[in-house]
């Protein structure tokens, strides 16, 4: 497995209540969150969170840099109803366990 540590900032019409997630190959936990009205008066909501994922070995990445191009559908299918505006990697590197619940 390849763990991976960030944090991701997305756009969604749910509070960030909604987006605390722990699951055994995924730990998102929203640090901040800003309300936004829409010029239709619906609100909406940026939210900045840290994010813990393990990846499947994949022996097409020759190095663990290769993982970052699977991180984003990763989040995308994790966070849904929303739209990810940013994501940074802190590190990417290979573990043998998972993710302490």
């Amino acid at each position: 497995m390849i763990k991976v540590v960030g944090t991701v900032e997305f756009l969604t019409p749910k509070s960030s209540s909604h987006y605390n997630i722990r699951k055994r190959k995924a730990r998102i936990q929203p640090v901040e969150t800003e309300q936004l009205t829409t010029r239709d008066g619906a609100l909406s909501y940026k939210i900045s969170a840290k994010f813990e994922i393990l990846l499947e070995k994949d022996y097409n990445c020759k190095s663990e840099n290769d993982y970052v191009g699977k991180v984003k559908p990763f989040l995308d299918s994790l966070i849904v109803s929303s739209l990810i505006l940013n994501t940074q990697i802190y590190s990417i590197g290979q573990v043998y366990f998972p993710l302490q619940q």
